[in-house]
């Protein structure tokens, strides 16, 4: 490699190698189909051809309707370049070596390319970034340690006396002595019966329950769980729906996650609020997931770190704060620098504000197994995620909470970290500490 003086000394990302990996292919298929079996036969006037060929699209009668944009032509030039500069490595069949399309120009002269490169990607507007950010920062700080409480709920319930939960016995009998227990148990502790699903309640009106019972939205299944039994047969529900009904009419019956909520102040300010209400298993589970994406975001905004970098966080990446004096305490996460090193990438720490941190802390909390290794986000797709809060904050969950509307415009991580950056440079000195925070620039830089 060291011989080859035109190689490429920095990484590309995977998706720039399959972009020119497929400009390769469509380039060899062209040469076959006008005559050229062999790079060896490769003339000036192909090259030339093909740049026409790439330039100008052309409808089903051959007829130009176009022109493509400076991109496009590059990436022609450049598939042809790269043959000549790596024409060493070539054994079977090259190009020749005397070959020098277009004078030996570079990629973009060939390609017109004389803009001034400049940023294109807009930062993050205010009337999205203001709602956005308050909308995650509340998730994180008020209803985020509920949501922790609740996520544990759901993996207790997962263990103990869901469908996947270990320990459950297939019976024939009627297990009365044992659903009874658990019902003088719910008495006590004056705590409703868990409601069914309205799906499941609809599947068993369809079945042939009365939609009048009483006893038809109950959960039975998860009762006879809790009594240590896989499932609840029909045949059992005449000799149960005498101490079934009566429990029901002493506690009544609710949803089973998420009850008993504490109350917390809404987000405008308008009074407190029971910080939810009573769900079923998926929706806590999907609330979970929003305050997870609340983290995300947070994090997304107030750090600035690529996808990928957020992607190698990991359960165990908050390293232990370093105080320096009274309120001087610094912060930071231990992730990996991807873009622009070698596959697998290197490891790198992020000094970040102590909202970042307590995100991290709360991501890690409602993992679904915190194992220190594991990792924190895993791959995700910020778009679709982004667009779930929105639409959940939006919603009437949201604004119960008091949360603002975010506008429906059009925003991505590039927008947030370009905000980031641009608010950290217009500090005095601030330009050099923002190329060095994003890592623009390498701190020996002087």
């Amino acid at each position: 490699m060291a011989s080859l003086s035109r190689a490429y000394r920095a990484p590309h990302h995977v998706s720039t190698c399959h972009g020119r990996l497929a400009e390769l292919i469509r380039f060899t298929a062209w040469l076959t189909a006008h005559g050229v079996t062999s790079l060896e036969d490769l003339t000036d006037q192909d090259c030339d051809a093909y740049l026409a060929h790439r330039r100008y699209p052309r409808d089903k009668d051959g007829a130009v309707v176009g022109e493509r944009g400076t991109g496009t032509r590059r990436l022609a030039a450049l598939i042809v370049t790269d043959l000549l500069n790596y024409r060493d490595l070539f054994t079977a069949d090259r190009v020749p070596a005397g070959l020098r399309p277009w004078g030996g120009a570079t990629p973009s002269a060939i390609a017109e390319d004389t803009k001034v490169r400049q940023n294109k990607t807009p930062p993050a507007p205010d009337s999205v970034l203001q709602p956005l950010l308050a909308a995650a920062l509340h998730m994180v700080d008020i209803v985020g340690p509920h949501a922790a409480e609740l996520a544990e709920q759901v993996r207790t319930a997962d263990q103990g006396w869901s469908v996947r939960a270990d320990g459950l016995t297939p019976t024939t009998r009627v297990p009365l002595a044992e659903i009874t227990r658990v019902l003088a148990d719910y008495e006590q502790a004056g705590e409703p019966l868990p409601l069914l699903e309205d799906r499941h309640i609809q599947d068993r009106i369809d079945a042939g329950w009365s939609a009048k019972d009483p006893l038809t939205p109950i959960a039975l299944g998860v009762l006879s769980r809790q009594a240590g039994f896989r499932q609840f047969y029909s045949p059992w529900l005449p000799h149960l729906r005498g101490p079934a009904e009566a429990t029901l009419k002493a506690v009544g019956a609710e949803r089973p996650f998420g009850r008993s909520a504490v109350p917390i102040a809404r987000a405008d300010g308008e009074g407190n609020i029971p910080w939810t209400l009573p769900l079923h298993r998926k929706q806590a589970t999907a609330l979970v997931g929003i305050v997870h994406t609340a983290t995300l975001i947070t994090l997304a905004a107030v750090t600035g770190m690529r996808s990928s970098e957020l992607m190698e966080l990991q359960v165990g990446c908050r390293l232990p704060p370093e105080e320096y004096g009274p309120g001087l305490v610094r912060y930071r996460l231990a992730s990996k620098l991807v873009k622009g090193q070698p596959l697998g990438g290197v490891r790198d720490e992020w000094v970040v504000i102590e909202t970042a941190y307590r995100a991290a802390a709360l991501a890690e909390q409602l993992h679904d197994d915190p194992v220190p290794g594991a990792p924190l986000f895993g791959r995700f797709h910020f778009n679709s995620r982004y667009q779930w809060f929105r639409e959940w904050v939006n919603g009437p969950e949201g604004q119960r909470l008091g949360l603002a509307p975010i506008p429906e415009d059009r925003l991505n991580m590039r927008m947030l970290r370009r905000r980031l950056a641009i608010e950290m440079a217009y500090r005095p000195g601030g330009l050099l500490a923002t190329k060095i925070y994003l890592r623009h620039v390498s701190t020996a830089t002087t």
